[in-house]
């Protein structure tokens, strides 16, 4: 039985910042890091959601891949999924695998 897709959730509201409190002792106070560390929390708490589905998507092709003994299957739409040694998974572009294929090929000479 096919379990359904979570929907992402929304995105948090921005959290007010917080005032300098008297006796603060931070020496230096960089404007530019405080606001890039913000930037990156608030990218990272957003991602996961999505990690979790990829994880889950993931799982469900690697079962997929082995439950139907394929290494290599190139689905409807052209795009290669590739089953490693180690139960991992690729999925590309069909363009993408042939450039990765011409460029090894082509290193290896």
């Amino acid at each position: 039985m096919a379990k359904t897709k979570k929907a992402p959730r929304k995105p948090r509201a921005k959290r007010p910042k917080q005032q300098k409190l008297f006796g603060d002792d931070r020496k230096e106070i960089i404007p530019e890091i405080d606001q890039t560390a913000d930037a990156y929390y608030d990218a990272v708490r957003d991602r996961i959601p999505y990690t979790k589905v990829e994880a889950e998507a993931k799982v469900n092709l690697i079962n997929a891949m082995i439950f139907g003994k394929k290494k290599r299957y190139e689905t409807a739409d052209g795009k290669i999924v590739d089953l490693t040694d180690n139960f991992n998974v690729r999925v590309k572009e069909a363009k993408e695998a042939a450039e990765e294929a011409a460029e090894s090929n082509r290193d290896g000479q």
